[in-house]
């Protein structure tokens, strides 16, 4: 006869456990909230305005004009007195047209096909070393301009093809709020919802991890060495840790996405979303390990229905903490991929961005680095995910030894089972390109 103070006990656990979750998503949800949005200012972009890159290079003494292009092989002092003197009004009539076109007209007449950044010059470290600076003194590396002359607006004629280059340090434009920086780059909109969601979810997921592993443990006690357990949990945030590492090194150092383009606050941020990802990873991957190193083929020739039936239960137990953790998993490392794309499309809409894109050919945030992070997330999740599913593939052999109508077993064939294993596994590079293939759509 069954205990109304046990059963009420249980059934007070549970309440308590269903209770603590919701809690857990919402103070994730205000804390993400507060710590990304807190500070109205801290949203900034890259300052591009061609009309006062134009009027600098026009009218600063100090520019660097290139004297091989203002000259024919042919000419003499005459003519090129004379050609000196067209460019001189031409610079002084393009200053008047900065003062009276409108910026549509402006654009069209005066920085269209002639005002670029100079693509041999130009070098990633103006990005990566990125600093929202408001001192007097800035420290961003300078950028290089370059202003073409070839046509008088005065004249309405070609002229000889004349060239100034100015050396420009990249500074930072403050948005007043939050509100107006979305409202210019909308796309940032879902880069911050993504953030604030892992804020909620990573945390309400880490605790249901731990508790499917915990019941697991308690369940099969004899089969769980609580020592080996902790052991298994510290090699997994080590294999975690010299993988990152490895790969940043290897293919993200310098790294663009941890600058300052156009949040103050980006590595806090990145390192607080980052140690949730590696907390859920190792609390994951160290039930694969569990999974793994559960061995139970030597009782499969037993003959007692009660220990078959607690083998198969066992063997089931074990399935089903595996496609859990699998999917926690791949859910977790999809929600990088998906937000590293974000970020790199909204990045790239940006108008100095989109401006240093078409001068020179490339955009330094490529969308193939989505695709390499996707490949990093599913091969990490492969290093633990491959052992425990060949090793349960093997106990079910053993398993249907004794159950061949596969009544107390899963029914489903193994392919069906692996197909479904390697999709969810995929999911990072499938989330990876699909994004890549929304985003080239949207460019164009």
């Amino acid at each position: 006869m069954n205990d109304p103070n046990t059963n009420y006990g249980k059934t007070a656990a549970f309440s308590l456990k269903a209770a603590v979750q919701p809690f857990v998503a919402l103070l994730g949800f205000v804390l993400g909230t507060c710590f990304v949005l807190s500070n109205s200012t801290a949203f900034h972009e890259i300052e591009y305005e061609p009309k006062l890159m134009v009027r600098q290079m026009l009218t600063d003494d100090s520019v660097v004009t290139d004297k091989s292009l203002n000259r024919c092989v042919s000419c003499d002092n005459k003519k090129d007195s004379c050609m000196r003197d067209t460019i001189s009004q031409e610079i002084n009539y393009r200053l008047y047209l900065l003062r009276v076109l409108s910026d549509s007209a402006l654009d069209r007449a005066l920085v269209s096909n002639q005002l670029s950044i100079n693509a041999n010059d130009f070098d990633d470290s103006a990005l990566v070393y990125f600093h929202f600076d408001t001192m007097a003194i800035p420290r961003n590396q300078p950028i290089l301009w370059d202003y073409y002359l070839s046509y008088s607006l005065l004249y309405n004629k070609p002229v000889t093809p004349y060239r100034i280059q100015k050396y420009e340090v990249p500074k930072a434009v403050n948005f007043p709020t939050f509100i107006d920086f979305f409202t210019e780059y909308p796309g940032f909109i879902l880069w911050a919802l993504l953030i604030i969601l892992q804020f909620t979810i990573l945390p309400v997921l880490i605790l249901y991890a731990w508790d499917l592993i915990y019941k697991f443990r308690c369940q099969f006690q004899h089969l769980c060495n609580t020592r080996a357990f902790w052991v298994n949990l510290v090699l997994s945030g080590i294999v975690i840790g010299i993988f990152v590492i490895t790969s940043y090194v290897a293919f993200f150092n310098p790294n663009l996405i941890t600058n300052n383009l156009f949040y103050k606050k980006m590595t806090p941020v990145l390192l607080t979303v980052g140690s949730l990802s590696g907390i859920i990873g190792m609390v994951c991957f160290t039930g694969f390990i569990l999974i793994a190193g559960t061995d139970i083929k030597a009782k499969a020739d037993t003959t007692d229905e009660e220990e078959k039936e607690y083998l198969v239960s066992m063997y089931n137990e074990m399935n089903a903490l595996f496609i859990n953790l699998l999917l926690i998993s791949s859910i977790v490392l999809s929600s990088i991929v998906l937000t590293t794309g974000v970020l790199f499309t909204s990045i790239n809409s940006m108008d100095f961005i989109q401006k240093l894109s078409g001068d020179l050919g490339y955009t330094p945030l490529a969308y193939h680095y989505v695709i390499l992070i996707a490949v990093l997330s599913s091969l990490l999740l492969a290093l633990f995910f491959i052992p425990a599913k060949l090793h349960l593939l093997e106990l079910g052999k053993s398993i249907r030894k004794f159950d061949p109508d596969g009544k107390l077993t899963d029914k489903s064939p193994d392919l069906v089972k692996i197909l479904q294993g390697l999709i969810v596994a995929g999911l990072p590079i499938i989330t990876g390109i699909v994004h890549s293939f929304i985003a080239a759509f949207i460019n164009n």
